[in-house]
C-alpha cells in the first residue's frame, strides 16, 4: 500500500493526515493557525476505521514549516485526550510521538500525555524529529514485532 495524504482544512489551518506503512501508521502535520477543533476533526477522521481489519500501530504528530500559531485550550486538549482514550480499547498497541519545538507545544503535549496515561498507549515527546522516528521504530517493533519504515 502506498502513502495517502488527506487534509482537514479550515480557513486558517490544515492538518494533513498521511497514512504510511500500509495504513499501520499516521503522520499528522499542522500548518497555519492550529485550533483544537481542527485537531478534534482530524482525530475523528483518523479513528473512523475498523481497527481489527486495519490496525493502527503508531502516530507521529509534527508541526509543519507553515505553522503560524497555536490556539488550543486546556479544554481542547482534554477533548482530544478523551477521543484517544475511547479508541485505545480498539487500538491498544498504538505508540504516539509528539514533536514539540517550543514551550507552548511542549506544555500542551505534556497535558495530553497526562490525560491519556493509563490508556495503554506508549507516548513520548521530542524536540527532534530523528529521535521521535527512532523511538517509534523501536517501540512498534518491541510492542508488535513489526518493523516500520515510517516514511
Amino acid at each position: 500500500m502506498g502513502e495517502v495524504a488527506k487534509s482537514t482544512e479550515g480557513r486558517a489551518v490544515t492538518i494533513t493526515i498521511k497514512y504510511v506503512d500500509g495504513w499501520k501508521g499516521v503522520i499528522l502535520t499542522s500548518s497555519g493557525r492550529l485550533k483544537g477543533a481542527e485537531f478534534t476533526a482530524a482525530n475523528k477522521e483518523l479513528f473512523a476505521r475498523d481497527f481489527t481489519a486495519e490496525p493502527l500501530l503508531y502516530v507521529l504528530i509534527e508541526r509543519g514549516d507553515e505553522l503560524t500559531a497555536i490556539d488550543v485550550t486546556a479544554d481542547d486538549v482534554r477533548d482530544i485526550a478523551q477521543q484517544d482514550i475511547e479508541v485505545s480499547s480498539k487500538a491498544p498497541n498504538v505508540s504516539v510521538a509528539v514533536i514539540a519545538h517550543d514551550t507552548l507545544s511542549y506544555g500542551l503535549a505534556r497535558m495530553w500525555q497526562a490525560y491519556v496515561d493509563g490508556a495503554g498507549w506508549r507516548t513520548a515527546i521530542f524536540q527532534d524529529r530523528a529521535a521521535a522516528v527512532d523511538w517509534l521504530r523501536t517501540e512498534v517493533a518491541k510492542r508488535t514485532g513489526i518493523a516500520i519504515a515510517l516514511e
